[in-house]
Order: C-alpha cells, then structure tokens, then sequence
C-alpha cells in the first residue's frame, strides 16, 4: 500500500503545469501577429521594442513581417516590457510574462490588436500602479509612464484632457 502511494505521490509531481517545471534559463520562443483592431487586417511593418525587466538589461527591435507577425525569444521566468510602435496609431505598450499562456513545447502565440490614433482617441495606460492608500506611483510603473513621454514627444500637438 506504501508503494501504491509514494507511486501516486510521485505521478502528482510530475504532472505540475509548465511554470512549475521550466528552468530559469529555459527560453520560450514568443510569436505575435499585429493586427488593426476595427479591421482585423495584419499589420506589416510596426516596430517593436522589447527589454527584459526590471533593470533593462536585454533589449530588442524588430519589425512584423508582411503577415504581421514576429517572433523574440524570452527567458521563461523573466518579465519583459513590450512597445508597439506605427505610425498613425497608438502606442501599444504591456508587461508579458513569457512562460504564461506558453505550450508545453514552451511556445506562446498572442494577437495584439492596434488602434489607429486621432482626435478622439483614447490612450490606455495599462501598467500604472499606486502604493495602496496614497498618491505615490510605484517603480514598475515608471515604463508605461516613459512609453508616454515617448509618444508626447513624437506627437507635439497632442492635448491630454
């Protein structure tokens, strides 16, 4: 009866999802395809920029191909900030945790939709944090907050109501 038991035990371990079992330095190819959100078109050409969090220390560019899509590879167990860039349209700008969502062959597929820009438009700023109860933006903010000086920049005659 032991046995029956250290057998089940040990088949209970071996089945832990794959954040569990991915070696720190195991590297998940990560592939995305861009695609205009009203349209649903591919989008050939925008730039993206990745860097490994929080102290910036890995950074890529690369552009989507003529399918919108692109392909980085990610340490499984790192966090890494993501800026699309075209022009016409918004930023777009996350916080990806490469190993969720990943198969077990340690491949994660997402479709990133962009929303083209103008007068009207809505910016979204997805990763701004507080300290709770007070007023003070937290550091793991200061990146979404960069993406939008960035796009100040680039777009001088942008109010912000």
């Amino acid at each position: 009866m032991k046995r029956y038991i250290l057998f089940l035990g040990l088949i209970v371990l071996s089945l832990e999802g794959i954040t569990q079992s991915a070696e720190p330095d195991s590297l998940v190819t990560y592939k995305a395809v861009i695609v205009d959100k009203f349209s649903g078109n591919p989008m050939s050409g925008v730039n993206v920029q990745y860097k490994k969090l929080p102290y910036q220390s890995e950074i890529g560019l690369l552009s989507t191909n003529s399918k919108g899509e692109f392909e980085a590879y990610f340490r499984a167990k790192e966090s890494y900030s993501l800026q699309l860039t075209y022009k016409g349209y918004l930023s777009f700008s996350d916080v990806i945790n490469p190993i969720e969502g990943a198969d077990e062959n340690l491949m994660r597929t997402d479709t990133i939709q962009m929303r083209p820009g103008g007068v009207g438009s809505v910016l979204s700023l997805q990763n701004l944090n507080f300290e709770q109860g007070k007023s003070k933006i937290t550091q793991d903010s200061f990146g979404e907050l960069n993406n939008l000086v960035n796009l100040l920049k680039e777009s001088s005659t942008m109010v912000i109501q």
